[in-house]
C-alpha cells in the first residue's frame, strides 16, 4: 500500500553516487534526513566504483530504450508542445534559433517528452514527492515536463551552478527551452550571486534565489614557514581552466617553489611540455587525477602556502572552498562568482586578463606578507566558517527548499 504521507525527494544528477564525478554532491547528500526516501536518477551509469549510501537512498537506473512513439507523444501533448514553442518564440532572447531551427528543436523536445513519460512512471505518487534537479540542464526540462504531464501541484526545483546558466560556457551558446523552464519551476536556486544577476539580466527573470553550496570541516593545514613555498592547484586540464597561465606566472617568481597540481584532462601533454620551461627554482609535481579524499588528506597532512586558480569561466569553485576550509589562502581571477569567495579576507583577486609579470609581483608580495601570517590564515578559516561551512548551509537548504 502506498503511504501518501511519505516524503520523497527525487534527485536528478549526472554521476552521483558513482565515483569520479560530482564528488561535491556528497557534501549535500550527507545531510538528507533518514526518514525521507531519496530516489537518485543519474544520467551517466558506471558499472563500478559505486559509493555506499544510507538505506533510505535508492538508485533508479534508466536506459530509455523503449520510448513512447513520436506519433503518440504528438497526439497526447500537442497543445503543450505548441505552448512551449510559442513561449520561446515570444519570450526568448534566442527566438530566432527556434524559428530557423524548428525541426531540430522539435525533435529535441520530443525526446525530452519521451524521457519524461518514462520518469513519470518511476516517481512516487504520494503527495509529498519533490523533483529536484541538481543542475539546470536536460534533467530540469524533463522534470518540468513531468509536472505538466501530471497536471498536479508536484513541487519541482533546481540548482544552477555555472555552465548550466552561463551561455559562454556551452558550445551551442544557449540553453534550449530556458524561458519555459524559468517560468515553471517552484524555485530556481543559484549557488552564486553572479548566477542570480546573470539570469535576471539575460532573461528578465527576477525570481532566482541564492543558496550557496559548501564543504564540511576538514581540519587545519599544518602550515610551516619554509624557504621553499608550496603552491597548489586543482582542476581539470581543459582550456577554460587556463592552467598554462600558472606556468607563466611561476616563470617570474624568485622564490624557491614547489608547484603541485591535482587533476588531468585533454591538455595534459601540453601542460607537461610547457612545464619543462620552468626555471630551476620551480619544482613541478604533477599528481594527475586523484580521488577527492586523497586531496583533502594532502591538505590535512602537508604544509601549503597558497592555492591558485586561473580559470576564465567558473561558478564558485568547490576546490577553493576546500582550500579555505583548511585555512589555506587562495588566489583567483575576477570572473563570474569567484569574487564571492576570493577577497582581501581569504586571498588575492587577480584581474581577469592579468599580465603574468605584474601578477607575479603581487603574488610574491602576497605570499611574503599574508600566506605565512598566522592571523591571516585564521581569518581565511573564519571566512569559510561564516560563508561556506556545510554544517550551516545544507540543513537550512534542505529545510527551506526540499522539505519546506
Amino acid at each position: 500500500m502506498i503511504d501518501i504521507n511519505q516524503k520523497s525527494i527525487c534527485l536528478f544528477c549526472q554521476y552521483f553516487p558513482y565515483n569520479g564525478g560530482e564528488q561535491f554532491l556528497f557534501n549535500e547528500a550527507e545531510y538528507y534526513p533518514n526518514n525521507v526516501e531519496i530516489i537518485v536518477f543519474t544520467e551517466h551509469i558506471k558499472t563500478q566504483d559505486f559509493l555506499m549510501l544510507p538505506k533510505n537512498f535508492k538508485i533508479q537506473h534508466n536506459d530509455f530504450k523503449i520510448p513512447t512513439s513520436i506519433r503518440v507523444v504528438i497526439k497526447l501533448y500537442w497543445r503543450l508542445i505548441f505552448e512551449i514553442f510559442i513561449f520561446e518564440i515570444l519570450k526568448s532572447p534566442h527566438r530566432v534559433k527556434y524559428i530557423r531551427g524548428f525541426k531540430t528543436h522539435f525533435f529535441l523536445l520530443i525526446s525530452y517528452f519521451q524521457k519524461a513519460i518514462i520518469i513519470n512512471e518511476q516517481i512516487p505518487t504520494n503527495k509529498n514527492t519533490i523533483l529536484y534537479s541538481y543542475w539546470f540542464d536536460e534533467w530540469a526540462t524533463i522534470i518540468h515536463l513531468v509536472k505538466r504531464i501530471r497536471n498536479e501541484s508536484i513541487k519541482v526545483i533546481c540548482r544552477t551552478h555555472a555552465y548550466d546558466f552561463d551561455e559562454a560556457q556551452v558550445y551551442s551558446g544557449y540553453h534550449p527551452f530556458r524561458m519555459f523552464n524559468l517560468n515553471g519551476f517552484d524555485k530556481v536556486i543559484s549557488v552564486s550571486e553572479y548566477g542570480k544577476v546573470y539570469i535576471n539580466e539575460r532573461y528578465k527573470y527576477n525570481k532566482v534565489v541564492v543558496d550557496k553550496i559548501g564543504v564540511r570541516e576538514n581540519g587545519n593545514n599544518p602550515f610551516i614557514e619554509n624557504s621553499r613555498k608550496i603552491v597548489v592547484s586543482c582542476s581539470s586540464l581543459i582550456p577554460i581552466k587556463r592552467v598554462e597561465l600558472i606556468i607563466e606566472i611561476l616563470k617570474h617568481l624568485k622564490f624557491e617553489i614547489e608547484w603541485i597540481h591535482f587533476g588531468n584532462g585533454p591538455l595534459e601533454n601540453e601542460i607537461l611540455t610547457k612545464s619543462l620551461d620552468l626555471p630551476s627554482n620551480i619544482k613541478f609535481t604533477y599528481k594527475g587525477f586523484v580521488e577527492n579524499r586523497e586531496i583533502l588528506n594532502y591538505y590535512r597532512n602537508n604544509s601549503v602556502d597558497v592555492f591558485i586558480n586561473t580559470s576564465i569561466l567558473e561558478g564558485i569553485p568547490v576546490s577553493l572552498m576546500e582550500a579555505i576550509s583548511f585555512g589555506i589562502p587562495i588566489i583567483g581571477c575576477n570572473i563570474c562568482g569567484v569574487p564571492e569567495i576570493v577577497n582581501s579576507t581569504s586571498g588575492l583577486l587577480l584581474d581577469k586578463n592579468f599580465n603574468s609579470v605584474e601578477a607575479a609581483v603581487v603574488i610574491e608580495s602576497f605570499i611574503s606578507t599574508k600566506c605565512s601570517n598566522k592571523d591571516f590564515r585564521n581569518g581565511v578559516k573564519n571566512f569559510w566558517q561564516k560563508n561556506f561551512n556545510a554544517d550551516n548551509i545544507y540543513p537550512k537548504f534542505i529545510e527551506n527548499y526540499l522539505l519546506g
